[in-house]
């Protein structure tokens, strides 16, 4: 049947719909199912066509399924308006009267409109591309959608290049600009667009962007195709160099200055940031050279620095429009080649020259230059003998010559710039030529800009002690080192970049690239390619969410790679090996552990200098080094055959094994774990990492050894045969249960800090307990303990609890004991016995202070808060999370560092400090983050603080992404207050069936587990449900039960439960029944109040906590709905 709904599709990009102009979330497979019969709109599809395309490869009963529940969901989310879709027999089809809105057949017809007239229509071309907001059906990888795909494409790509020449007839270089590099954004290989924007930046007046625009140009073209550009490409370049059949715009008699940077749309042309110091000096020696002086400026800093960046920068923001400005450059390959450089920019200086300047060109100035320019420019050229650079009078002659051509370009304007690239190349010949000229220009206007890799100069060359002595008399010569960029600067980079905060990505670039801009560009290069940073349709560059990975080494492109592996080629073989040992040992790299493993013939002093020399290693103690840049190291290690890094992984074992003097030192151990590992010495190595693991466990850094002991794991699950059991320290059961213990332990913490130990590890431990000895026994039973009240089974948690505190004891290990009490109160308290729980606590309380260890004082503290909860004494609760948060920061391993966080921000949410819960919140589940672990607590908490607050989708989003695809180390009991969180939001949404579907899951997690702790959490879902759907008997039978002497904690309250009760009875007509609930509700609130002794925290727990809001408005609103109840969390009418 037709409806009045406008459904709006956009096939551009992830398939995406809006129904009367408003979003509708759709999952990603039937979103490509919905356009693929959009696409398809004109004919009816039978289903077996559809699961062919779609699931070609799966059984036809699973085919079926997965059709139905795509299908499902489809028509879930376009609810009510399911007619979009119809379904005659085994046809499905898009209901032919619906009113669609599609952006693929808009764009098809502006460009079919376009194409009526000859040359197309720009108007509707313009409107087209508009429409090209991304790649049609992007993310979807069927056939059928890359035929489309790649058809879209094509149709777009001319269409643009048809726009590019439309505006270049008439002159509008703005938009040719655009045009150019949206062209060159979907395919940097089209010439067409190169030249376009070399004209557009030369109308323009912007030659040295021209420039820049040819050089990229023939980069891409080498790199991708290693073929050259066209000859129409470098004609147009030479043109514009020379300024030759250009139109030129008219220069302002202004000096130019560089625009404010803004929004970045263009990978290609990012602004240059962290660079404003070394600008303002460059134009401070200007100055001072337009005073009547010449200089000399270096700027030099190692590769990547962006030093041509720096000075193409300066050349076109600083100068002025009667200054000329010369560039030449230095080549590697022509070093030896005498005057190089000084041909290079008398070739660029003879054509600057006017006509009505040619005649001061003196016979003998003209012999000078035809030495360097045999073939000279019409203009000057004369007859003249055959050059030679052979005798001293000739080299005379020539630095005369260009002197003088110096001078007479340096006087004619406003000045003269000459910029050489690379000086650290440059010949002999070249830099006294140039020296030369510097001293005899010394009352002009004349700046010499120059490049130099300090590590790239020749110890033989002039450049080493320039400017403290050179050819003849140095020039006058200031030096600019350029230095890495700050963290500030990368992340003002970013942010000019990206559409998002840059926050989580700024501070992996600067560790990633250590500063250095042209691999800060490379990286970024690489996450485009990655897909990691993306266009959308507002031209905007974002960062794809949860498509990084914080701990993971960040991509570089083939270009940084290919630098990197340069740089090191070019220093001596004996650098070269000492480099490869260094990358082997990989940090902390001392001296003497060098000068024992590399070849006695290496002399270490001059290799190390030449490796300092090139910024590769630094030393950062006297005899200690490190890589200056984490990536050079990795290649060099990568680029090591395997059969020689295990060698030299076995020497610096060894050497450190005999020579360390801190044998025990975790810094130590894990070292010598690492290197026996790595050069595949199975039975060390698993001495050394079981070693490692025991020692962070005692240092409280249970994440690192949690890692160490996966890897210890590992070797003796896939290496045992090559394992001497008999040079172990401990027998091999003993180590094997070590090391399952702590995993165990580390995925029940770092999960959820709740009961769920994964089974195969607790199976893995129970078959290893006849074989260890008491102490270990002790521990299997304490986590045996736990796992069995996490099934629920409470009688026998207590029982093998009991039995490792009896253990303990016998052995006289206090630190056993107090673990061991620690679970008994954990028993104590999920079983909702605090009599119990309070005895146990006064017995840790004694054995605590014969301890007398911080750690032990903050387990207590941590029970203390529990209490706190319990008893819900908000302020006491607060300030008990404040000192754990505050005293854990220093000495709390980073993966259980969440929970002590998730613990601050409840007590603020219990407060009605949102915004304190917040951002507390937030840190937890970023602490969990950077830990690698789920951190489940901290989620929950943040997701109820966004229902709190009014953001649903948030919490949804959230909740779900821990419900649909459950971390493996969740047990069913951890998955009960996320199903109640989540029960919440559907029936605030008004969707009591999936209200339904979450409070089931949580009453059958509950059901599962029969702990008391569960069932007030499991029954206050179901009548959240039941009121959402209107069932009010229902809700009042499942709330008949005294849930409110129950233990209850955070995820519910006694306030909850008799406000449940109030809007079951008043959707029962039962005023007075829902009158006396609402009473009670409040009385437990104002009791609750009286216990919080801050003004401040004590109306934020009356006016800001939402339950309490809506108790406080339907007391006074006698006409209150049930449903109210369900929607407080963002209904301002319950606002007191």
């Amino acid at each position: 049947m037709a409806s009045d709904a406008t459904f709006r599709f956009f096939l551009f990009g992830p398939p995406a719909l809006s129904i009367n102009d408003q979003g509708i979330s759709l999952p990603r497979q039937p979103a490509t199912l919905c356009a693929f019969l959009i696409l398809n709109r004109q004919r009816r599809i039978t289903r077996e066509e559809i699961q062919a395309v779609f699931w070609p490869d799966v059984e036809p009963a699973r085919v079926q399924e997965r059709l139905r529940r795509t299908l499902y969901l489809l028509r879930k989310a376009l609810h009510p308006h399911t007619h979009l879709i119809i379904s005659e027999g085994n046809e499905l089809a898009i209901a032919p009267d619906a009113d669609l809105w599609v952006d693929y057949d808009l764009f098809e017809a502006a460009l079919m409109d376009a194409y009526r007239d000859d040359p197309p229509r720009s108007a509707a071309l313009v409107d087209a591309v508009a429409l090209y907001t991304d790649d049609l059906l992007k993310d979807v990888y069927a056939d059928w959608a890359l035929l489309e795909r790649e058809h879209a494409s094509q149709r777009f790509l001319t269409a643009v290049r048809h726009l590019l020449a439309a505006f270049q007839r008439i002159g509008q270089w703005e938009n040719v600009v655009d045009y150019a590099h949206l062209l060159l954004e979907h395919d940097p290989l089209q010439e067409v667009a190169h030249q376009a924007l070399m004209m557009a930046f030369a109308a323009q007046g912007n030659r040295s962007a021209a420039m820049r625009q040819y050089e990229q140009c023939v980069q891409w073209l080498d790199e991708e195709l290693a073929a050259e550009p066209l000859p129409g490409t470098t004609q147009l370049y030479d043109d514009i160099r020379q300024g030759r059949g250009v139109v030129m715009a008219e220069t302002a008699s202004a000096p130019r200055v560089l625009p404010p940077p803004s929004t970045v749309t263009d990978l290609q042309h990012l602004p240059l940031v962290g660079r404003e110091a070394e600008l303002d000096r460059i134009a401070a020696e200007w100055h001072t050279c337009q005073g009547g002086t010449s200089r000399l400026l270096l700027v030099t800093g190692s590769a990547g620095m962006g030093k041509t960046r720096l000075v193409q920068e300066a050349a076109w923001a600083i100068p002025g429009p009667d200054v000329s400005v010369i560039t030449g450059n230095c080549y590697a390959m022509e070093a030896g080649t005498p005057y190089q450089l000084i041909a290079d920019l008398m070739r660029k200086a003879v054509d600057l020259i006017p006509a009505k300047l040619a005649d001061a060109l003196t016979p003998a100035i003209r012999a000078g230059l035809a030495q360097l320019l045999p073939d000279l420019d019409p203009v000057i050229s004369v007859p003249l003998p055959q050059p030679t650079l052979v005798a001293p009078d000739v080299n005379i002659r020539v630095q005369e010559a260009v002197t003088q051509v110096i001078r007479l370009l340096a006087a004619s304007g406003s000045g003269l710039w000459l910029i050489t690239e690379d000086l650290h190349w440059a010949d002999p010949a070249s830099l006294a030529c140039l020296n030369h000229a510097l001293r005899r220009c010394d009352e002009l206007p004349l700046l010499v800009l120059a490049t130099l890799r300090d590590e790239e100069v020749p110890f033989d060359s002039p450049l080493m002690n320039w400017p403290a002595s050179s050819v003849h008399t140095p020039a006058p010569t200031t030096l600019i080192r350029l230095a890495p960029l700050p963290r500030e600067s990368v992340h003002h980079l970013l942010a000019l970049l990206l559409s998002e905060d840059p926050a989580s990505l700024a501070p992996l670039v600067h560790h990633e690239t250590a500063g250095n801009p042209f691999f800060v560009v490379e990286t970024l290069r690489a996450l485009v390619d990655q897909n990691v940073i993306f266009t959308s349709a507002d031209q905007r560059w974002h960062l794809r969410r949860n498509a990084l990975d914080p701990h993971a080494n960040l991509p570089l492109s083939d270009a940084a790679l290919d630098m990197i592996r340069g740089r090191v080629r070019r220093l001596s073989r004996p650098a070269q090996e000492v480099l490869t040992v260094a990358a082997i040992i990989e940090h902390d790299i001392d001296e003497s552990l060098l000068e024992a493993l590399i070849d006695p013939a290496v002399a270490l002093d001059l290799a190390l200098e030449e490796i300092l020399y090139a910024s590769i290693l630094d030393e950062t103690a006297p005899g200690l080094y490190q890589f200056l840049h984490i990536k050079v190291r990795e290649i060099i290690y990568a680029d090591t055959s395997s059969p020689r890094r295990r060698f030299l992984h076995r020497q610096v074992a060894d050497f450190l094994a005999k020579n360390t003097a801190l044998p025990g030192k975790l810094a130590t151990v894990s070292r010598l774990a690492y290197h026996y590992a790595q050069a595949r010495a199975w039975t060390p190595a698993l001495r050394y990492g079981w070693q490692a693991a025991q020692t962070a466990v005692q240092a409280g850094a249970m994440a690192e050894a949690n890692r160490y002991a996966v890897v210890a794991q590992t070797i003796v699950d896939e290496h045992l045969p090559a394992i001497d059991t008999s040079a172990l320290p401990e027998n091999l059961p003993a180590i094997r249960f070590d090391l399952l213990a702590l995993q165990a332990e580390f995925r029940r913490q770092a999960a959820t800090a709740g009961l769920y130990y994964p089974p195969d590890l607790v199976d893995a431990l129970q078959a290893l307990v006849p074989q260890v000895d008491d102490s270990r026994r002790a521990r299997a039973a304490l986590q045996q303990a736990t796992h069995l009240l996490g099934q629920g089974a409470l009688r026998e948690a207590k029982h093998s609890a009991e039995e490792g505190r009896t253990l303990y004891a016998q052995l006289g290990d206090r630190w056993g004991e107090l673990d061991a009490i620690q679970h008994q109160i954990d028993l104590a308290f999920r079983a909702g016995d605090m009599v119990t729980m309070r005895h146990l606590l006064d017995d840790m309380r004694a054995l605590a202070a014969a301890v007398d260890h911080p750690q032990a004082q903050d387990t207590l503290v941590f029970n203390d808060l529990r209490l706190a909860v319990y008893n819900a004494n908000w302020i006491k609760a607060l300030k008990l999370a404040q000192r754990l948060s505050a005293t854990q920061r220093t000495r709390l391993d980073p993966a259980v560092k969440w929970q002590y966080l998730a613990h601050l921000g409840l007590a603020f949410m219990k407060l009605g400090a949102h915004e304190e819960a917040l951002i507390v919140a937030r840190q937890a589940v970023r602490a969990s983050t950077d830990a690698r672990v789920l951190g489940l607590g901290a989620r929950v908490l943040l997701a109820r603080l966004q229902f709190q607050t009014g953001n649903l989708d948030q919490s949804e989003e959230t909740l779900r992404a821990l419900l649909e695809t459950p971390d493996p180390l969740l047990g069913e009991g951890e998955l009960v207050a996320p199903a109640l969180a989540l029960t919440r939001c559907c029936a605030a949404r008004g969707d009591h069936h999936e209200a339904a579907v979450w409070a089931g899951q949580a009453a059958q997690a509950a059901g599962q587990i029969r702990l008391p702790i569960l069932v007030p959490l499991a029954q206050v879902a179901g009548a959240l449900a039941d009121l959402a759907a209107g069932e009010f008997e229902q809700a009042a039978r499942r709330l008949s039960y005294p849930l409110e002497f129950l233990l209850l904690v955070e995820d519910t309250s006694p306030q909850e439960i008799f406000t449940l009760r109030a809007a079951a009875a008043q959707g029962n007509g039962d005023v007075q029944a829902a009158s006396k609930w609402l009473t009670a509700a409040w009385d437990e609130i104002q009791q609750q109040a009286t216990t919080i002794s801050d003004t401040a925290y004590r109306d934020s727990f009356l006016r800001r906590v939402p339950l309490h809001r809506f108790v406080a408005y339907a007391r006074r609103t006698p006409d209150w709905k049930p449903v109210d109840l369900l929607t407080f969390h963002h209904d301002q009418r319950h606002d007191t």
